[in-house]
């Protein structure tokens, strides 16, 4: 009887251990929007207060529910870098288990999502982000919509406070359970809800001074500027690529096995619940011509390869089960499949993110060639920020205030009349965002600095006074 329950347990078992394995390999891989949160919670760690320039109270956190998880891990363990990776890895441990059970029938169908989810690298690529937090807690309110339990209602408000996208599947859901059960949620599930709905808006409030984060603005800002051309999350480039290596055999697979998953699932009203959240997603992220930063997908990769595994599921049992011949060919075409697709969707070696390299040397030599108390403004803040341990300018505004107003209008170079940073990284060459080193190069404000050796990457030191440089900035922003 014992060894039963143990066994009858055993299904979580592989997905768990290849999390928690690749997570360790995986551990020196960083990217920028990561280091963001590393940077806020290590001065929380080291007594300045939750905040990314020390002295200066800016939200720059778009996701309060992972600040405060990775935040209470960092205070406890004493390393902020630690901390967002042990608050990632079991997190992702939670997304695959829980996003296993929530179109599965058995405890076998359970272990091959989960497995799926769990050795599919994109999901390694996103550390440091809010992005494992946000599926876990999709799949937990799915779960509980499927289970018709009144803690959905919890669950979809941690949700929110993960991600504010969030709200758009509360929304679909929400619908469905009130016109399937026609109540609300008892008492105590609705005073938790509206506990948790507040509590963000506390929080920012409380620490900030705003109600609202100032990068949710920012993000939006950046849709509106052009600065990242039209309709960028219909790119799917680099989304592709990070999934399942850019193969057109997987993507073939996946889109077909995930068709058969919705068409099986088409009468499972959270399923459906699902797709349109999907839908009304991706149209917000259209309307407002969202950046494609490739943590944005992570909702369209989940419940892909969860109504993929659906489908694979069940051609594969029907093969076992009904022994005919057109069933046998359709099993033996999914297990050709799915050989093909497993090696494209992980990747056991950590890959190096695009540009780290060079911004993490470029972190390290500023720390060891500038002054202490040298200001830095660059485009890409991550690594920059969290290996210089400078006072950081980002010229676009997801860290410091006005900026993000100027780019949203396109004008980038109104942010020199309230920043004259010692220094200024930009790339070589130079991106639209950094046209304003262009004019402060030909005035002779800034110089690059010699024995600077990054490849792809210039350091200019500022060598006029702070008014000259804000009044070329005047200038070129009244063009």
């Amino acid at each position: 009887m014992r060894l039963r329950r143990v066994v009858s347990f055993a299904w979580f078992v592989p997905a768990t251990f290849v999390v928690l394995v690749t997570s360790y390999i995986w551990r020196p891989y960083e990217i920028d929007d990561g280091l963001i949160y590393q940077r806020y919670i290590d001065n929380l760690v080291h007594g300045y207060g939750l905040v990314y320039n020390v002295g200066e109270r800016f939200n720059g956190l778009t996701s309060p529910l992972f600040t405060w998880a990775a935040s209470a891990t960092a205070l406890a363990v004493g390393d902020a870098w630690f901390a967002t990776k042990i608050v990632y890895a079991l997190a992702l441990v939670g997304a695959c288990l829980l996003g296993g059970w929530v179109f599965a029938e058995s405890r076998g169908e359970a272990a091959f999502t989960a497995l799926i989810l769990a050795l599919t690298q994109y999901f390694y690529r996103c550390v440091g982000m809010e992005t494992s937090l946000l599926l876990l807690l999709i799949a937990l309110s799915l779960l509980l919509a499927r289970r018709n339990s009144d803690w959905v209602a919890p669950a979809l408000a941690l949700l929110i406070a993960t991600r504010s996208e969030g709200a758009l599947l509360a929304a679909t859901l929400g619908i469905g359970w009130l016109v399937r059960n026609r109540r609300l949620p008892r008492p105590l599930p609705t005073a938790m809800t509206a506990l948790l709905l507040a509590a963000p808006f506390a929080f920012n409030l409380l620490v900030f001074g705003s109600a609202l984060p100032q990068t949710v603005a920012a993000k939006l800002g950046q849709g509106r500027s052009g600065f990242w051309g039209p309709v960028n999350m219909l790119d799917l480039e680099l989304v592709s690529e990070w999934t399942f290596d850019s193969s057109t055999v997987a993507a073939v697979f996946l889109l077909t096995m995930a068709a058969l998953g919705v068409f099986h699932l088409r009468r499972a009203w959270q399923a459906v619940a699902a797709l349109v959240f999907l839908g009304l997603l991706l149209a917000f992220y259209v309307a407002v011509n969202m950046p494609n930063y490739f943590w944005y997908y992570s909702p369209f990769v989940f419940l892909l390869l969860l109504f993929a595994a659906k489908g694979t599921w069940l051609t594969l049992t029907r093969t076992i089960s009904e022994r005919r011949p057109a069933t046998t060919v359709a099993g033996a075409l999914v297990v050709v499949g799915l050989l093909l697709t497993l090696p494209k969707l992980w990747q056991f070696t950590a890959p190096e993110f695009p540009r780290a390299a060079g911004y993490t040397a470029a972190g390290r030599w500023i720390a060891d060639h500038t002054p202490p108390g040298a200001s830095v403004a660059a485009v890409e803040i991550g690594a920059v920020g969290w290996y210089s341990h400078r006072p950081i300018v980002d010229i676009l505004g997801l860290t410091n205030d006005r900026n993000a107003t100027y780019i949203s209008r396109g004008d980038a170079f109104s942010w020199l009349l309230h920043y004259q940073p010692d220094y200024i990284l930009r790339n070589n060459p130079a991106w639209s965002f950094e046209v304003s080193t262009a004019a402060l190069e030909a005035a002779g404000a800034y110089r690059a600095v010699s024995g600077f050796p990054i490849e792809g990457l210039v350091l200019l030191e500022r060598v006029a006074d702070p008014a000259t440089v804000a009044r070329i900035g005047a200038e070129n922003a009244l063009r």
